[in-house]
């Protein structure tokens, strides 16, 4: 909620900025411009006055008016966001699709505005609760982790850089859970040995700070026994032994080890 209001606020800083530039710029206008800045600060302030009152459909219909019935880029973008925000307000999975169109268009025409880290951090928000709602498969969640990468990679000193840096690691943590089940499938009722190992392997590339990160390399290791690959077992055994000395797989990896008669790793 804070995070709409300040992004809202924003917005109303930018367009009234814009406007008072307008006002002061106006020898760069067309002789036979008509300057209707008065007019379109009241229509835009109603329109976010009734997205504000939780009047969504009135709110969404007076920024679209706006939208065709004005060709001021200043104002028309502003309206753009306006409606998108309206949409997320009201709520749902259509209206946040909606939300997610406006801003990824908003992105490509106003690419080198101010407000556009601002708006592609908005964006990614909306597309972390799309990604949330229920009967919705997993691999949604695929696209807001290319985003948060993107953003974190072009944004570096962002001021919402920890915010994104957590919000990766979440859903980086669902991804790798994931896979990690259905590897676990793939293993206990159809013994695919191959199936399971690509999971595995996609998960120690994808996501290395994996908290169950350990429990990985272990079954892995136990897949590679099954494909009869014994180097490869031994070489994921010992990777865990010696990053995770601590973990809870520690003993079984030994005794995997001792099996194929490596003790050196497992000696106190």
């Amino acid at each position: 909620m804070l995070l709409k209001a300040s992004f809202i606020i924003a917005v109303v800083i930018m367009f009234a900025a814009c406007s008072q530039g307008q006002t002061r710029g106006n020898k760069s206008q067309p002789k036979n411009s008509v300057d209707h800045s008065d007019d379109n600060n009241e229509l835009l302030k109603e329109a976010y006055k009734l997205s504000f009152e939780g009047n969504y459909p009135a709110a969404v219909f007076l920024f679209k008016s706006i939208i065709s019935g004005y060709s001021e880029a200043d104002f028309v973008k502003q309206a753009k966001l306006g409606m998108a925000d309206s949409y997320i307000s009201k709520g749902g999975y259509e209206s946040r699709l909606e939300a997610d169109l406006i801003f990824s268009e908003w992105l490509k025409d106003y690419s080198d505005q101010p407000l556009a880290e601002e708006v592609e951090y908005r964006r990614i928000q909306n597309a972390i609760e799309l990604a949330k709602y229920p009967g919705r498969d997993g691999w949604p969640e695929l696209r807001p982790e290319r985003l948060l990468k993107e953003y974190l990679k072009n944004h570096p000193n962002s001021i919402h850089r920890f915010e994104a840096q957590a919000d990766l690691k979440e859903i980086q943590g669902r991804l790798a859970t994931g896979d990690l089940n259905v590897a676990l499938f793939y293993m206990n009722n159809r013994q695919a040995w191959a199936g399971a190992e690509g999971r595995l392997k996609e998960v120690l590339e994808r996501y290395p700070d994996f908290a169950d990160i350990d429990r990985v390399l272990f079954l892995l290791g136990k897949v590679e026994m099954e494909r009869d690959d014994s180097e490869q077992a031994a070489q994921c055994l010992r990777q865990l032994i010696k990053k995770y000395p601590n973990s809870l797989y520690r003993t079984g990896a030994c005794d995997q080890l001792a099996v194929m008669g490596q003790f050196d790793e497992c000696k106190e």
